[in-house]
């Protein structure tokens, strides 16, 4: 969405849980300049999966820094357009896989008046996309599960994955 080149720059908020392990390690791929926020137990955990630079949000208010990205994308849900958009360049892109319901319209109307746009990802994947992620996840993607949860306690497994603040993917076993 973001047209991702060698020159790009993007701040991820909630870099390292189960989704951000694979965008850092895509993003990678693409060469971007990537900035990951997360927690003190993540850090490492960031820079092995490709980002360029970590900021700790126990000890940094990502909000404070004076840098500004062409790309900020908020998979923690915590950041939100009002505050990313002090994070964008002027013609930036704030990136939402998690809107709150009033996002959706709001949104749109928004992006009428403001060069920084506040995208809302509701969309499924199309063939070109579910290829481009084939073709990544073929050159290599390290996985690290958190925690693993027989299919029996698979409402525990989604409760401990809701709390947020894990590193990696919460897995439930089929057998």
């Amino acid at each position: 969405m973001g047209n991702i080149k060698s020159t790009t720059t993007i701040l991820v908020n909630g870099a390292t849980g189960g989704f951000g392990m694979f965008l850092l390690q895509f993003l990678k791929q693409k060469e971007a300049k990537v900035t990951a926020v997360t927690s003190t137990k993540g850090i490492e955990f960031a820079k092995k999966w490709g980002a360029n630079k970590v900021i700790d949000y126990t000890k940094t208010n990502v909000l404070s820094q004076k840098t500004t990205y062409d790309i900020v994308i908020d998979l923690s849900g915590t950041m939100g357009y009002k505050n990313a958009k002090q994070l964008l360049n002027s013609k930036g892109l704030f990136l939402n896989p998690t809107p709150k319901p009033i996002e959706i319209p709001t949104s749109l109307f928004k992006n009428l008046f403001t060069a920084k746009k506040h995208i809302v990802i509701l969309s499924s994947p199309s063939t070109k996309h579910t290829e481009v992620l084939i073709g990544s996840v073929k050159k290599g993607f390290q996985i690290e599960v958190n925690k693993v949860f027989p299919f029996t306690q698979f409402k525990e497994a989604y409760q401990y994955a809701e709390k947020g603040g894990i590193i990696g993917k919460v897995a439930v076993e089929i057998n």
